[in-house]
């Protein structure tokens, strides 16, 4: 019989192959109108929500519901989002003389969408609000929950204010003016602390057309204030003349212009050369100007971003940039997670966390700062970090050289070599970890032969689990002679050769079935193994340990390591709690490397980008 639920029934799971302990928890999310797996499900014991593809120990507990049509896609949305919608709707059913028009909210939702060419469904999509909710709210006078309402913002690429419609009454360009305002002098020394290190400033400058107030993003070096621009655009004709340079504080707290400063120097301005001289053979032909970037240098950085590894190559991101603000959004497709291998969402996580790694790591090299927040909406957890493109680039933490590893690495599935890794390179990897919040440590002796037994225990366990064989069947493809081959998953030729002894972890992908002209092969019998870990395991540990994760194989493959990942503990509940530091007993293993000199990985296939990209204004 298949399994049906509405919002808001309770969800009742006894594991008989972990013997995990009986759990419970609220269906805060469908994802078929019909109500029919999965469910997300918010755990009772935790309270965190994650993805459930309900087995044969689990039953529905049904609790009482209003009449069919009251029910709603809710798509990775809440339960609580959902009832307001609804009530929202009824209560205007319940006094029509309340709805006789749309209101000024629902104008503002509108025209902003009929100014980014969205139609009403894929509003509602990137919104997880109802289609019909969202005409409600379009076609009626309305008053939605400020919840609501910041879901709308963010997929229209405003914000909750401009919906609401504040500001409207201003002038284009104009702020309010301060109520006492002052001038005064300031002193090299506040000047230098003022300016920082980069940020947006404003130059004026005097044109055939008269003076120009243009932005610019500039960085000081060396008591120097400097920016670039192309030599045809405004800036440039402040060569060689006096300007006015300005930059503005504003009081955040305040949230308003009615605290804050601005100051202004005057200096005569000179040419001067790129403040990354090797960027002159770039590879992308767009020059890097103060208006941002063209939509084929944005493609680019995206492509570089999708290099990263992910569980089975799922591939399970999506990005949005905005270009008025210059910021990107890394987003989590939960359509692509793995209801057996990762039902909480983890590895998703990191392999976000990589694409995230990469992006940043493009970003320097094209030569701005990615400005970068992790979980920047705690209601919105598709929302896993937003990057925005400020100043001239500033390599601090050594980002630039990583670049060049970024198409370099594949995941090799191929015996490796036993010898030993040196210990100036395991230090340098231990601290690449460090860098983004995580640690990396190589097991030794008895603590690597647990981990060994325990990779072999979760084998042994995925060979008899049918969940993790659909998991597989899933992501790999065997003899794919197609004219269009699968663009996600695991190819077979990918696969690497079939272990015929050894001890290195390595899953095969394919199972119990043939593959045609395969090869078998003995691995290492010394793998070098490394466990990167976290000191928590939230989802915002997760996106960080997948950059520390990346980091660390960007930096193994410049310095001619090869490697591969083990997950096969990771996805059992009781397994992933050994792998930590039988020493400290500390931390929260989030992955379990390989690595070693061998041969480099294969490529496997990626998504077009136009798949995983939308650029709005």
């Amino acid at each position: 019989m298949t399994m049906r639920a509405h919002l808001g029934d309770h969800l009742i799971v006894e594991s008989p192959v972990t013997g995990a302990a009986r759990r419970d928890g609220e269906i805060v999310g469908l994802h078929h109108d019909d109500g029919t797996p999965p469910f997300d499900v918010r755990w009772s014991d935790t309270a965190r929500v994650t993805l459930v593809c309900p087995g044969p120990g689990a039953h529905i507990d049904h609790v009482e519901h209003g009449p069919e049509s009251t029910r709603q896609d809710s798509r990775h949305g809440g339960a609580e989002a959902g009832r307001a919608d609804r009530e929202a709707v009824a209560a205007s059913d319940r006094h029509p003389s309340r709805a006789s028009g749309p209101g000024d909210i629902g104008r503002r939702v509108a025209a902003e969408r009929g100014r980014k060419g969205l139609t009403r469904t894929e509003t509602a999509r990137r919104a997880k609000m109802a289609p019909d909710y969202l005409a409600y709210l379009e076609e009626r006078p309305a008053d939605p929950s400020l919840m609501s309402l910041i879901r709308l913002a963010d997929a229209l690429g405003t914000t909750a204010t401009a919906l609401r419609g504040g500001g409207i009454d201003l002038p284009p360009g104009r702020g309010q003016a301060l109520l006492h305002p002052g001038l005064s002098d300031l002193g090299p020394d506040e000047c230098r602390a003022r300016l920082a290190t980069h940020g947006v400033g404003r130059v004026a400058v005097s044109t055939p057309d008269g003076p120009a107030v243009v932005p610019v993003n500039y960085e000081v070096v060396d008591d120097t204030i400097a920016f670039r621009t192309a030599p045809d655009a405004a800036p440039s004709a402040a060569v060689g003349t006096d300007v006015a340079f300005e930059v503005d504080q504003l009081d955040e707290a305040a949230r308003t212009m009615n605290a804050g400063r601005s100051m202004n120097a005057g200096r005569s301005m000179k040419p001067g050369r790129s403040m990354n001289p090797g960027r002159a053979a770039s590879r992308r032909e767009a020059p890097v100007t103060e208006q941002g970037l063209s939509e084929k240098r944005v493609t680019a950085l995206v492509h570089d971003a999708a290099a990263a590894p992910s569980m089975h190559n799922a591939q399970p991101w999506h990005f949005r940039y905005f270009r008025g603000s210059r910021v990107f959004h890394v987003r989590a497709d939960f359509d692509r997670v793995m209801p057996h291998a990762d039902p909480d969402t983890r590895a998703l996580h990191l392999g976000c966390g990589a694409a995230l790694f990469n992006l940043r790591v493009a970003v320097v090299h094209e030569g701005w700062y990615p400005a970068t927040q992790v979980l920047p909406d705690q209601t919105d957890p598709a929302l896993l970090a937003t990057v925005q493109l400020i100043g001239l680039g500033s390599d601090e933490s050594g980002l630039a050289a990583l670049y060049p590893a970024i198409h370099q690495r594949h995941t090799s599935r191929f015996p490796f070599e036993e010898t030993e890794i040196p210990q100036s390179v395991r230090t340098a990897l231990s601290g690449a970890a460090h860098i983004e919040g995580a640690s990396l440590t190589f097991p030794t002796a008895w603590h690597l032969q647990e981990l060994l037994d325990l990779v072999r225990e979760a084998e042994a366990r995925n060979l008899t689990d049918r969940a993790s064989d659909q998991d597989l069947a899933r992501w790999t493809h065997i003899d794919d002679s197609s004219e269009r081959p699968a663009p996600d998953g695991v190819p077979d030729y990918a696969f690497g050769p079939r272990k015929l002894g050894g001890k290195a972890p390595m899953r095969d992908f394919a199972g119990t079935r043939p593959v045609a002209g395969r090869d078998a092969a003995e691995f290492e019998h010394s793998p070098h193994l490394a466990l990167l870990s976290t000191a928590h395991d939230r989802p915002e540990d997760w996106v960080r340990a997948g950059q520390a994760m990346q980091r660390v194989l960007l930096l193994a493959t410049l310095k001619g390591l090869s490697s591969s990942l083990a997950t096969q503990p990771l996805e059992w509940t009781d397994l992933r709690w050994p792998l930590r530091d039988p020493i400290s007993g500390e931390g929260h293993v989030q992955m379990l490397l390989r690595l070693g000199y061998g041969p480099k990985g294969t490529s496997t296939p990626r998504r077009p980008v136009s798949e995983v990209l939308d650029i709005e204004p």
